[in-house]
């Protein structure tokens, strides 16, 4: 599915791309969901060292490859939203956050939910979707994770999506 989605944005770049899917921990390492069809495999999951591993050489994992190659039609400086539980969550997050920034070349902003989240879906006339209005929400107001181009991190008090093409997302200090 990962290549079929890149495979529509051909030679364009986007501003921001969230990708929402199941995350959590084993072994004190954060990790994301890559598949659903095996979700007890750890093989269905992306783990810090696992990237790790791939920018190091030891590893050649497709999953990893394909976050990768995801991440590199984002534009230098832009935004990197991987909406899954804990995935920015204490130390085990900022690592996984600065794996995934080193992942993209250290050129994104990436965002990372700390503690678990959800997303609001709404039932319109065409069918069921993303509230913009009511989007992620991450549980006891714990916010996001942002790891920064140069490795820095910060807290960030909400991430909210909208419609507006001017400002399609707007992040909350």
């Amino acid at each position: 599915m990962a290549n079929e989605a890149l495979g529509a944005f051909g030679d364009r770049s986007l501003s921001n791309l969230a990708i929402e899917t199941h995350g959590g921990r084993s072994d004190g390492e954060a990790s994301m969901r890559t598949d659903d069809s095996e979700p007890t495999s750890s093989r269905s999951n992306i783990f810090t060292s696992e990237i790790n591993d791939f920018l190091d050489g030891s590893m050649n994992r497709s999953e990893v490859a394909l976050l990768q190659s995801m991440a590199s039609k984002v534009s230098d400086g832009d935004r990197l939203i991987i909406v899954s539980c804990l995935g920015g969550a204490g130390a085990p997050g900022e690592q996984f956050g600065a794996a995934i920034n080193k992942l993209t070349g250290n050129r994104l902003n990436v965002f990372l939910p700390k503690d678990f989240v959800t997303s609001v879906f709404k039932r319109y006339s065409t069918g069921l979707g993303l509230s913009l209005q009511d989007n992620f929400k991450v549980t006891n107001n714990a916010g996001w994770l942002q790891t920064l181009p140069n490795g820095q991190t910060r807290n960030i008090k909400d991430i909210k999506l909208s419609p507006h093409f001017s400002a399609p997302v707007n992040i909350v200090k």
